[in-house]
């Protein structure tokens, strides 16, 4: 382990076989648990120093740390995410505090009621290798945050929102970001949320899923893990701008053909939902539903920057639903798109597309001018399909052609 090296005043163990009468530092190397290491997190952090490093050996941990009442910048390292557990039976698993760091850790609430990391109004925050996953109301809780929020390589779990950002710019880099919508009854369940007009997230390689649950119910949540009432997001209206790169966003609400037959979203979904600006590049989006749905849509956005490309679309109608849309707006305004694979039709009558739609990119692939009329048929990319023709406005007789 590399932090064993340089281990001073300032890195305080924790151990399953440890005691909290211990002082917690190392005295010698490999560290004897028994002697050194402390056995609770909330001991360790209370002998940690400011800005100091807490190690969290393997094991379950049951308890909420609370390094907002320690009041200190604390970096917490485990040894692996599936190792190094943060499980209270009831409660919050973490309530951070201004220059959190975790890495390598996996907090994993009991109840359904308690969010998994609290950092609301809290700033620089950095989240790695990290398993965060609670059947309550948020995963990863920023709210009021106006310094850096940094996730990379986690997988975050909520049964409302996945993950609640701060009003500043927020990077979340190789992660998986989920919520099933199961935390009540009502309003709107997202796999990432905002907070406000400030807030912005650059996303890269990452896949955001706000899909109904599958699976056996569990007992003791609020609803039983395959119903869902709720409206799905994979992103919520209140991010002001989306740079997303190399991402897959999928909104589910549709009925599955096997285990439960109730396992739905009874209400709308959608990848992007009213964000003003989204830039995606190299992305897909897949959104369907059934019959209970009333409304789908990859982007339904009136902001003034819609820009995708190199981007794939799937409305996926199932069943009945009213409105399926790839792009939608409430009031006039255009897309951009280069190079996009998408459904003419489901774009809204709002929407204006520009940039390289297919009439334009097969005028480089095949025309074929009709000798005798002038008339010129455009094709597909397939070269079998004619989706365009041209009638020059002069009649046969007036042009003169003279052969080759």
């Amino acid at each position: 382990m590399d932090f064993w090296f340089g281990d001073s005043a300032n890195v305080i163990h924790v151990s399953k076989s440890g005691n909290d009468v211990n002082g917690g530092v190392a005295q010698q190397y490999p560290i004897n648990f028994a002697v050194d290491a402390k056995l609770t997190i909330g001991s360790a952090l209370t002998a940690c120093p400011d800005g100091g490093t807490i190690i969290v050996w393997p094991g379950d941990y049951d308890e909420t740390v609370d390094i907002k009442t320690a009041a200190k910048r604390i970096t917490l390292i485990g040894t692996h995410p599936k190792l190094s557990n943060i499980k209270p039976t009831t409660g919050k698993g973490v309530i951070g505090y201004h220059g959190l760091v975790m890495k390598n850790i996996s907090v994993e609430i009991q109840d359904d009621a308690s969010m998994a990391v609290d950092c609301q109004n809290q700033d620089d925050l950095t989240f790695i290798n990290c398993y965060i996953h609670t059947w309550g109301i948020d995963g990863l809780y920023c709210s009021g945050s106006i310094g850096k929020i940094f996730i990379d390589n986690c997988f975050i779990f909520a049964a409302y929102d996945g993950v609640y950002l701060g009003s500043t710019t927020n990077i979340i880099n190789n992660s998986v970001i989920v919520t099933d919508g199961n935390y009540g009854t009502t309003g709107s369940a997202r796999a990432i949320a905002g907070a406000g007009a400030k807030s912005d997230l650059i996303i890269r390689n990452s896949q955001i899923i706000a899909k109904a649950a599958y699976g056996d119910e569990k007992s003791g949540m609020s609803a039983p893990v395959y119903e869902c009432d709720r409206e799905l997001y994979c992103i919520d209206q209140t991010v002001n701008k989306v740079i997303a790169e190399n991402c897959i966003f999928i909104a589910s609400g549709a009925l599955p053909t096997a285990h439960h037959v109730d396992s739905y979203a009874n209400s709308d979904c959608y990848c992007f939902k009213s964000t003003p600006n989204v830039i995606a590049r190299g992305c897909l989006f897949y959104v369907d539903t059934d019959a209970n749905l009333s409304k789908m849509a990859v982007c339904s956005s009136d902001g003034t920057k819609s820009v995708f490309g190199d981007c794939g679309f799937w409305i996926d109608p199932l069943g009945a639903a009213s409105e399926a849309w790839a792009f939608h707006r409430t009031t006039a305004g255009a897309v951009r798109v280069a190079n996009c694979d998408y459904d003419s039709s489901q774009v809204h009558s709002n929407v204006t597309v520009r940039g390289v739609d297919k009439a334009v990119q097969v005028i480089t692939n095949k025309a074929v001018q009709n000798k005798s009329t002038g008339v010129i048929d455009y094709y597909d990319d397939s070269g079998s399909s004619v989706i365009l023709t041209h009638t020059p406005t002069d009649a046969a007789s007036t042009i003169t052609r003279t052969p080759s």
